[in-house]
């Protein structure tokens, strides 16, 4: 990524130092904010909710009995339900 800042130069590697500088995040933000808007081709739907039920039904197949008590599966697509109905339709945007 290419920031201008007149403290860095344009190919400098930022350092930890450099990303705790509020200046600099913002500048890191803005760019990322412009990346994300970038018109892409493609469907514009979510694909977020079907993604979490196929990645649960992998899980469920591959684990046993043992692992899906202890990481609570048979919970986690009331969960992902619950999530969809509260963050559907709230200014949903597909980014790149």
């Amino acid at each position: 990524m290419v920031i201008s800042y007149s403290r860095i130069a344009c190919t400098q590697m930022l350092s930890a130092a450099d990303l705790r500088d509020p200046e600099i995040s913002e500048l890191i933000a803005k760019k990322l904010r412009e990346f994300h808007d970038l018109h892409m081709p493609g469907p514009k739907d979510v694909s977020l909710w079907q993604r979490l039920r196929r990645w649960l039904e992998q899980a469920r197949v591959r684990c046993s009995e043992e692992e899906s008590k202890q990481f609570q599966l048979n919970k986690l697509g009331d969960e992902i339900a619950l999530l969809e109905k509260a963050l559907s339709g709230v200014n949903q945007t597909v980014g790149f």
